[in-house]
């Protein structure tokens, strides 16, 4: 079940939402409009013990710290 992240038109605000069914359209949780477009977005696999980005490498994205408690 994929977590995909939004942003909204109306009201500026991002959002994540966990998608069940593509049929369903999607409203902002803030102010309710279904004006949103969805983000591209990265995401991280667990392996082990390290955190891998799906951007490749180690870290957060961008984020060149060493652990990601330190990237937000």
């Amino acid at each position: 079940m994929p977590l995909y992240e939004f942003h909204c038109l109306k009201c500026e605000k991002d959002f994540e939402k966990l998608v069940l069914s593509s049929s369903r359209e999607i409203h902002c949780p803030d102010c309710g409009t279904p004006e949103i477009e969805k983000k591209f977005s990265v995401f991280g696999i667990k392996s082990g013990s390290s955190f891998s980005s799906s951007m490749g490498g180690g870290n957060c994205g961008s984020c060149t710290a060493s652990s990601c408690s330190s990237c937000h």
